[in-house]
């Protein structure tokens, strides 16, 4: 039984190899020779897993939005569209989408793309403060300009920010506290407007460079990993499903030898 049980094991060891895999998908794609697949392989072992990382970090992004937007495709659209956003801005892809996911939410869609977006960033890179942060802070005030709540813990934070000066901060509070809500908007909005072009200086420093370029090289690795991703999904789920056969099959060998070996015991201790 544990002989079996140990065989099994190499059998799936064998299975799970990403080697195996990898060559299977050049294999069925047809893209390669046989005998250059079998040579490419050991030199393309790198850029192989970071394809694959970088397609699923991709695909995990996506997923995250198909609730908020409905459908997968509208949530490949969005992903597309965030990922030409980071690829030419100083910030990063997953950080931009978290923000965006928090912008869909807290506007409603208002700010989560376009010029929201580009507005949020220019904030961001103009006060050297995390994407997100700012994000979600211009989502609270949108949200609470729409919403007819108060405001101030927002205002206050973009006044700490110095996104926004005191003398600012009073005027939209005071139209908040009046109900005008929407000339509110329109005075926060052209005080933070003042930032535009930030991230474009940003960008030309030699740190935004180097995001520019590891967003574009992401962007390659994960065009190269989608289709490489869904061939080896199948091959995945089977290796599950035998792993869970296994799994109830190692209990029953588990207790097959473990009542053989007491018997055995027994059987020499009475023998003494």
């Amino acid at each position: 039984a544990a002989k079996e049980f140990e065989m099994s094991f190499a059998k799936m060891d064998g299975a799970v190899a990403v080697g195996t895999a990898a060559f299977e998908a050049f294999k069925a794609a047809g893209t390669f020779g046989l005998s250059a697949v079998t040579s490419a392989l050991s030199g393309i072992g790198s850029a192989f897993t970071k394809s694959i990382d970088a397609a699923a970090q991709m695909e995990t992004l996506k997923t995250a939005f198909i609730p908020l937007l409905g459908s997968a495709d509208a949530a490949q659209n969005r992903i597309e569209e965030l990922a030409k956003f980071a690829a030419s801005t100083p910030f990063e892809l997953p950080e931009i989408a978290k923000a965006s996911r928090t912008l869909e939410t807290l506007t409603r869609g208002a700010l989560a793309t376009g010029d929201g977006l580009r507005l949020v960033g220019d904030i961001a890179a103009g006060t050297n403060q995390p994407f997100e942060e700012v994000a979600t802070t211009i989502g609270r005030l949108y949200d609470g300009l729409q919403s007819g709540r108060p405001v101030g813990e927002a205002m206050q934070r973009l006044q700490e920010l110095g996104a926004v000066s005191g003398e600012t901060r009073t005027q939209i509070e005071e139209l908040s506290k009046a109900g005008k809500n929407t000339e509110a908007w329109l005075v926060a909005e052209e005080a933070l407007n003042r930032f535009n072009g930030s991230m474009q200086l940003q960008s030309g420093t030699w740190t935004g460079l180097l995001s520019t370029l590891s967003d574009n090289i992401t962007n390659a690795y994960a065009k190269f990993g989608e289709p490489i991703i869904d061939k080896l999904k199948p091959y995945l789920q089977g290796i599950i499903d035998s792993v869970e056969i296994l799994t109830e099959k190692a209990g029953q060998l588990g207790k097959s030898f473990a009542e053989n070996f007491i018997a055995s015991e027994k059987s020499v201790n009475s023998f003494q």
